[in-house]
This record gives C-alpha cells, sequence and structure tokens, in this order.
C-alpha cells in the first residue's frame, strides 16, 4: 500500500485507549481497509485515464456504449485457467466503435426475449494473451502468436454468456475455461434447456454481426474483421499495469 494511504490511516491512534494486543489488531483491520479503499481510488483513476487514451486507438467503453450489459471481466480474478488476477483493479472493459455497436445491438435483441449479455472478456492486452499462452498453453485454447494475435487484443473480440433479467447466468456447456474437450460452439449434450440457452445467445450474436469459432462457445469474432489484419494495442500504450 502507498505510504501516503498508510501515513493517513495510521494518523492520531498512538494515544488509543484501546488495549494493546488489541490495538496491533485494530490497525492491522484498519490497514486493510484503507488498503481496499486506497486501491480503489488508483484503480478508478487509472481507468479514467485508460479509457481517455483509448479513444486514440478507436477503443470505447464497453460500460457507457452497450446499455444493460453485465461486465465481469474473468481475468480480473482467479476464476479462470491461470488461477490468479492478471487484470489489475480497474479494468476498463473496451471494444473497438463499430465492435461495441454490433453488441449494443445483440443486447437489444437479448433484452426484448428477456435475456441479456455478461461479458468475461473484451480487449486483452497482448501483454496478458502471452501469459494465458503461459498458464494455459497447453489446452490449445489461446491462439499461438506465430498466427498473429488474437482478436482480443485489437479489440474486435468478446467473450460472452447469457443472462435472465435478475442478471442469473443461463446454463451453458462448460464454465468459461473450463472442460475444454466440451466447450465447443456445437453442443452436443442431452440437456434441452443448455441447447436452448446456446442457441439463443448464438442467434442474437451472429445477427448483431458476429461470428463463432468451433473451441470455445463462448468467443465471438466480429464478423467484419476475421479476413482482416489488426492493430493490437497494448496495455502500456493505455497506461494499464500488467499483474
Amino acid at each position: 500500500m502507498p505510504e501516503t494511504c498508510l501515513a493517513a490511516v495510521l494518523n492520531g491512534s498512538k494515544n488509543s485507549l484501546v488495549p494493546a494486543f488489541s490495538r496491533l489488531a485494530v490497525l492491522i483491520l484498519i490497514a486493510a481497509l484503507a488498503s481496499t479503499s486506497c486501491s480503489v481510488r488508483q484503480g478508478g483513476a487509472m481507468h479514467a485515464q485508460a479509457v481517455a487514451r483509448a479513444r486514440k486507438y478507436d477503443l470505447v467503453d464497453v460500460r457507457r456504449t452497450v446499455p444493460g450489459v453485465q461486465i465481469d471481466l474473468r481475468y480480473g480474478t482467479r476464476r479462470h485457467v491461470a488461477g490468479r488476477a492478471l487484470y489489475p483493479a480497474g479494468m476498463p472493459c473496451l471494444l473497438r466503435q463499430v465492435t461495441a455497436e454490433k453488441l449494443r445491438r445483440a443486447q437489444a435483441m437479448l433484452a426484448a426475449q428477456g435475456y441479456g449479455l455478461r461479458l468475461w472478456d473484451a480487449w486483452r492486452p497482448p501483454e496478458v494473451h502471452l501469459l494465458l499462452l503461459h498458464y494455459g498453453g497447453r489446452t490449445g485454447m489461446f491462439q499461438n502468436i506465430e498466427g498473429g494475435w488474437s482478436r482480443h487484443s485489437g479489440g474486435l473480440s468478446v467473450d460472452a454468456t447469457l443472462v435472465d433479467q435478475s442478471g442469473h447466468e443461463m446454463r451453458m456447456p462448460t464454465g468459461f475455461d473450463e472442460d475444454f474437450e466440451h466447450a465447443g460452439e456445437t453442443y452436443t449434450g442431452g440437456d434441452p434447456d443448455i441447447a436452448r440457452n446456446l442457441t439463443i445467445l448464438q442467434r442474437a450474436m451472429r445477427a448483431a454481426g458476429f461470428s463463432t469459432v468451433a473451441k470455445e462457445w463462448w468467443h465471438f469474432d466480429d464478423a467484419d474483421f476475421v479476413n482482416q489484419g489488426q492493430r493490437v494495442i497494448y496495455a502500456s500504450e493505455l497506461g494499464i499495469p500488467v499483474l
């Protein structure tokens, strides 16, 4: 934690009447809370700076561009193949402007049916993609850069799932970055609810201008850029630290 944050917490605590053994516990608790508060403030500042810099690269803030979409950037958590956070607190959810517009159409189509989108990933810095190759390259789920960068790194892809009106995730073939043997775009199981949910998601995304990939039901590419080169945008260009 930055010294300025810690100092702000501890100043004035020396004359406390709390017993010595309790005072230490109290100070530890206060310091932990202050660390969280400082991290939130720093994350907010980083987020605002990154979104501002992103405009230079035609990247827009999905939260502002796509009303109703839910954001759960999994690579900012431990719930993925690497098992640790790769995105910092305050990581913005970014896409190319044209891709975000397609996503807005998909969200609107789903909302009309009583559903919505939850994004697990959008623009992915190349620095993070390299880390994912390190941790999960054996799975075959992450594009080897010898064949070109993932379209995530250009803000042209999303990882998404379907939610109901209350924000609960609908049942799908697998979880995110899980059970790769059964994570393909074509569901081969016998559960009609899962088959229906996946069909609803895929129909909306395809109608909005996205294409699917064979190995990951949650991955959608902006179809207009599948056969085109792309400019990748590095985290360092937006002032985003890589963990």
